[in-house]
């Protein structure tokens, strides 16, 4: 069954609807949400499928010494990615932390880029 993911620390969800950046409607749909690294690794390794579309958030709350961050959920999603030679799914960046915000774009598009065009492509 396909489902998506919505990624953020918030304690009081807030619909995904409001940080759809792509302008979709995305009322109707299935929607997991996950406030931790921990959690977003978790629905992905039970579900055993990647979700349809990611929504993240890079600040995910977490205060301990190393920290775990939507990037580190971009860069599991990419190890799944690899395992099952798949390209990663849609996705969004609804953080307000531009800089991190670019980090994972561009992390999700140069790896996408790498399933689309193959490793030995060269150019």
């Amino acid at each position: 069954m396909s489902y998506n993911i919505f990624l953020d620390n918030f304690k009081h969800f807030r619909k995904p609807v409001e940080f759809n950046t792509e302008h979709r409607d995305v009322s109707g749909e299935a929607w997991v949400v996950a406030r931790t690294y921990e959690e977003f690794c978790n629905v992905i390794l039970t579900r055993k499928s990647l979700p349809d579309y990611i929504s993240f958030d890079y600040d995910l709350g977490d205060r301990s010494e190393r920290p775990k961050t939507g990037w580190h959920c971009a860069q599991f999603v990419c190890d799944c990615c690899l395992a099952v030679e798949s390209p990663p799914p849609k996705f969004g960046v609804h953080s307000t932390n531009e800089e991190a915000k670019r980090a994972i774009e561009g992390m999700l598009r140069g790896f996408d880029n790498f399933t689309r065009f193959g490793k030995n492509n060269t150019q």
